[in-house]
């Protein structure tokens, strides 16, 4: 996975921002069958803390984009 960067002038919530970026990169194909993202590493890639990350995959994963694996990461389904 590439390093993701939020953009100055971005509109919208941070967990919003967030979650179209990940999306993105679902979309685009930067995230393979798999895959797994970590929450953690995610919210470093950003410069945020956590809880937005957290926020914007419980998102993908209510639209079945991602799976829960742990409270530590989500994974894309196979």
């Amino acid at each position: 996975m590439g390093v993701m960067e939020m953009q100055p002038g971005e509109v919208g919530s941070l967990s919003a921002r967030i979650y179209n970026k990940v999306r993105e990169g679902l979309i685009i194909g930067n995230f393979a069958p798999g895959d797994r993202l970590l929450m953690q590493d995610l919210a470093e890639q950003l410069g945020t803390s956590i809880t937005p990350v957290r926020e914007a995959c419980l998102r993908l994963v209510s639209e079945q984009a991602l799976e829960l694996r742990s409270g530590r990461f989500a994974a894309v389904p196979d």
